[in-house]
């Protein structure tokens, strides 16, 4: 069921046919309609607007009319259908006796808000009750039914891990994963002949270092037996010319001694 309102009419229609059919109209010239909802079963509407009372209408006829003393603005009813909640344009919330019992002050009053209230909305397990207003708040309350008789909480939904597709989709995604093993092994190769080139290239490096350093080692090696051998012969040379040098200063000294003195 759908509520429509529009100025001083209420429309009732039925959303389970194709051509939307309505199955209600009621009409009241003096009254402005702000907010309605439609009960639970579907026979009856709740309506608030301009003329500071809250009606009930089964049939296009009001059934039950409390006098508020208040505009109301905006009406809600739980989705157990077992409360029924209005706001005001003092800001008030009101906590009306549900099913209703024709007593005007059969009501629970709170002082909410400091503007007209424009939204009321009930959470989808009748636990909370959401107002918003002209102040710019928004307020959530904590909602309970004196007789316990709110909706049945229901067990958290366990969801499978595993979904359906089409045959179009599975084949489509069973190529796109053939392209992309196939891609994948493409750049393994690829990869593998990079590292085959470098590790080529660092070979041939390493070889042509090896016998640079080879060939200057031996090159060192040649010319240190060169310097050794020429060192050798020079101290052999030094050591005959010491020895010539010795033997010439002892003849002197033998001369000397068996010369006569003048």
């Amino acid at each position: 069921m759908n509520v429509l309102i529009d100025d001083f009419r209420l429309f009732k229609e039925s959303w389970l046919t194709k051509d939307l059919k309505r199955e209600g109209e009621y009409i009241l010239k003096n009254c402005s309609y702000t907010s309605a909802v439609c009960s639970i079963d579907g026979k009856s509407l709740y309506a608030v607007g301009s003329d500071r009372s809250f009606k009930e209408i089964t049939e296009s006829a009001v059934s039950c009319q409390l006098e508020a003393g208040d505009v109301l603005t905006q009406v809600a009813i739980s989705n157990s259908g077992r409360m029924l909640f209005v706001g005001t344009s003092r800001g008030c919330l009101r906590s009306l006796k549900y099913p209703l019992t024709g007593e005007s002050s059969d009501f629970q009053e709170h002082q909410v808000h400091s503007g007209s209230v424009n939204r009321l909305r009930i959470s989808f397990d009748d636990s909370y009750l959401f107002s918003a207003s002209e102040d710019g708040t928004i307020y959530m309350f904590k909602i309970t039914d004196r007789a316990d008789r709110g909706m049945k909480k229901q067990a958290p939904q366990l969801f499978s891990d595993e979904i359906l597709i089409t045959k179009s989709d599975l084949e489509e995604k069973t190529v796109t994963m053939a392209e992309l093993q196939r891609s994948l092994e493409e750049l393994k190769l690829e990869h593998e002949y990079q590292l085959r080139l470098k590790d080529m290239n660092f070979n041939e490096k390493l070889k042509d270092l090896t016998e640079k350093f080879t060939q200057e080692i031996e090159a060192l090696k040649i010319s240190t037996s060169v310097l050794r051998a020429e060192k050798d012969k020079e101290e052999v040379k030094q050591e005959e010319e010491l020895g010539n040098l010795k033997g010439r200063h002892l003849n002197e000294l033998h001369v000397s001694r068996f010369l006569p003195i003048l």
